[in-house]
């Protein structure tokens, strides 16, 4: 068996952070838990990331550059975080991925995404989608009555 290692990680100065590669590609169960004990240290980490980082407040989490799908519930109840940055390449946001997380007040999301989940954002009552006008994301958002703009480029 592989050996373990320490996955988590601070709160950057500013208050976001950045999950490891790791980690996003462990988070994508479903793509491997046939493996065997792949699905419980996936659930072992969930627990860990959760304990360590609830309450903490931090406002910013940044996707990892190679993030292509946000499994189902991957931040369902999350109460700490604010706002998420989703990279270039994103294509998939699954099954209630960011649902009941109360003080999450926006998330920008790339051209890429070709899907999100009906329930993707269900009981997150704050949110707005930032989103290329026209793009898959921003339809969504039209569709399902949620607040979208455009995100800020400098």
């Amino acid at each position: 068996m592989a050996e373990n290692r320490e996955y988590l990680t601070r709160a950057e100065e500013n208050g976001s952070i950045n999950i490891a590669e790791d980690v996003v590609a462990a988070i994508a169960a479903d793509a491997i838990g046939e493996i065997e004990g792949v699905g419980s240290m996936c659930q072992n980490m969930t627990e860990q990331i959760t304990e360590q980082f609830t309450g903490i407040g931090l406002p910013q989490v940044k996707l990892p550059a190679s993030t292509f799908y946000v499994d189902d519930e991957a931040f369902v109840g999350n109460s700490t975080i604010q706002a998420v940055v989703a990279p270039d390449g994103l294509q998939v946001i699954g099954t209630r991925a960011f649902a009941d997380c109360a003080n999450l007040k926006c998330i920008t999301l790339p051209d890429s995404v070709s899907y999100i989940a009906e329930d993707a954002f269900e009981n997150t009552p704050d949110v707005v989608i930032f989103a290329s006008v026209g793009s898959y994301a921003w339809q969504w958002a039209e569709k399902q009555g949620i607040p979208h703009g455009t995100p800020y480029t400098e």
